[in-house]
């Protein structure tokens, strides 16, 4: 299978770009997951670049791209991680109102 790429949705686009070839460069690190691609469909260049925003796809979320994750993993990852940052930040927030009332309880103001 073949790909268009760009790095970003106004950038110039590259392809069509091998599957194969895209997992080389992906590996060589001249290549980003978070560059976008759509599959080449036997389509003119012209008809390509006039493809809106939601036919390109990060390549993170091309199946059979080395580093693929499927984007409901993805979106769960993202929430794990508002979840831990949002606990954390009740911890800390916790732990320095503790700090403060133990200061003003022993006398330290």
């Amino acid at each position: 299978m073949n790909y268009y790429l760009r790095p970003s949705f106004d950038a110039r686009i590259e392809g069509p770009v091998s599957l194969d070839d895209i997992n080389d460069r992906l590996a060589e690190g001249t290549l980003d997951l978070s560059h976008l691609a759509t599959p080449d469909l036997s389509e003119s260049l012209k008809r390509v670049q006039g493809l809106p925003r939601h036919d390109w796809k990060p390549l993170r979320h091309t199946p059979e791209v080395k580093g693929y994750v499927s984007p409901i993993a993805d979106s769960k990852m993202r929430s794990l991680g508002r979840a831990l940052l949002f606990v954390t930040a009740i911890f800390l927030i916790s732990l320095a109102i503790t700090y403060i009332g133990s200061i003003i309880f022993l006398g330290g103001f």
